[in-house]
């Protein structure tokens, strides 16, 4: 009999490859705000400097990749 905490661990694992694929469908400029802010851990001010925008502007793209995240989650998985 499997546990459940390693029920979970699989669950959660299947869960960040679903996630990671998600992402990769993404516009490239969104999929790289997306990836410098949640898995980088940088700011809005570090990623505008790195990506050359403004920092309004990084604002709009994390937002509008999360808008477009959560409609390819609901296409594929909900």
């Amino acid at each position: 009999m499997v546990d459940d905490s390693y029920q979970e661990s699989i669950s959660q694992k299947e869960d960040n490859v679903a996630l990671r694929e998600a992402i990769d469908l993404l516009q490239p400029e969104y999929r790289e705000v997306i990836k410098m802010s949640f898995f980088q851990d940088m700011n809005q001010q570090e990623i505008a400097e790195e990506t050359g925008v403004s920092q309004m502007q990084v604002s709009r793209r994390i937002k509008k990749a999360l808008e477009e995240l959560s409609v390819i989650i609901m296409n594929q998985w909900g």
